[in-house]
This record gives structure tokens, sequence and C-alpha cells, in this order.
């Protein structure tokens, strides 16, 4: 890719925001002139991301499919 062009115009304010029970944040991807950043406890927030993710979304979908065979 040609430097400076971007393939997203992304909204300066779209957070992503990872936090653990009681609501204390552990991390947050941004963007920051339009490049995608974390900053944060990287570990704990990938796990949450993955629960949250696979118990949430994919375990549902996948029960559904399996129910279907």
């Amino acid at each position: 890719m040609k430097e400076g062009r971007r393939l997203v115009e992304p909204a300066s304010s779209y957070n992503i925001v990872f936090c653990k029970e009681g609501g204390k944040e552990v991390g947050r991807i941004y963007w920051d002139n339009g490049v995608l950043q974390f900053k944060g406890k990287m570990e704990e927030s990938a796990r949450l991301f993955f629960d949250f993710l696979l118990e949430k979304l994919i375990d549902p979908y996948v029960k559904e499919k399996l129910s279907k065979r």
C-alpha cells in the first residue's frame, strides 16, 4: 500500500474497551491519526475478548449448527 493511503477512514471516537468484573478497564483498542492502537494489559484483554467471543457468540452458533444435523 502506498504511504498515506488507508483502507478505512475510522471515526476518531470509536473504541473497544475491555473491562473486568466491577467495570475496571484493562485495555483499549482505539484509533490515533488513522492508526489502530492498543493500550493496557494485553493478555488480560485478550482473555476477556476470547472468553466473550467464544462463549457468547461462537458456542451458540456451533450448538445450533450441530443440533440441525
